[in-house]
């Protein structure tokens, strides 16, 4: 159903909904869109899924909701992930300081950090430490080649405890619970590689793999 605002320079309306569906034929082939409009408790969503002909509904799923009560007295963690294509410019070892400061982030997880291990990382860490006192930086360089490197940026009220897990050949991870006063997560940083010749990667592999990671 598509929403059509109205909004005036004085004050905004209720949403107006459109109760025919147009189409290139013309006014007079407008058809009408059912719709119900009421106070009643809406239907499982389950129930509102529209299947096209051919799909096997067996390959879904039904996932449970909890309905959770507000609680004004829960920690709320703020957590986002950027695939940076290097942090080691100085401009986005600024922009990623700018931006933990800027939305007061808990977590922030980090793709290809193009790290290498090596001493030319030291310079960038310092400067991290520095500008982001309250934070720790954990990550996993890529020893061998260029781009690559996974990481995560943790304010030092969250606990964190890295799991032991394998490590690929088509991905490279960082699978870790942060936990805080409240709650704990599990979380696994992921970069897959673009396959190509030069690496002889597949999205079987991946596949593979990556059930693998989900049964440790």
């Amino acid at each position: 159903m598509t929403a059509s605002y109205l909004a005036t320079e004085r004050h905004n309306t209720i949403p107006a909904f459109k109760t025919t569906r147009t189409c290139r034929g013309g006014r007079h082939k407008k058809r009408k869109i059912a719709s119900r409009v009421g106070k009643k408790k809406c239907p499982d969503i389950w129930t509102l899924i529209i299947v096209a002909p051919g799909v096997n509904t067996n390959n879904l799923i039904k996932i449970p909701i909890n309905n959770i009560e507000n609680n004004s007295q829960a920690q709320h963690v703020r957590f986002a992930v950027w695939n940076a294509r290097s942090i080691k410019a100085k401009s986005k070892s600024t922009m990623l300081c700018e931006f933990v400061i800027d939305n007061q982030l808990d977590v922030l997880a980090i793709t290809e950090t193009w790290l290498t291990g090596g001493d030319r990382d030291n310079q960038l860490l310092a400067d991290l430490n520095r500008t982001l006192p309250n934070d720790v930086f954990h990550h996993t360089p890529r020893l061998c080649g260029r781009a690559g490197g996974v990481a995560v940026l943790v304010r030092k009220g969250l606990h964190i405890t890295f799991n032991d897990t394998c490590a690929f050949d088509s991905f490279e991870h960082m699978d870790f619970n942060f936990s805080s006063a409240s709650a704990s997560v599990r979380l696994i940083i992921i970069y897959r590689p673009p396959p190509n010749k030069k690496n002889n990667l597949t999205p079987s592999m991946f596949m593979d793999d990556f059930s693998s990671l989900w049964r440790q």
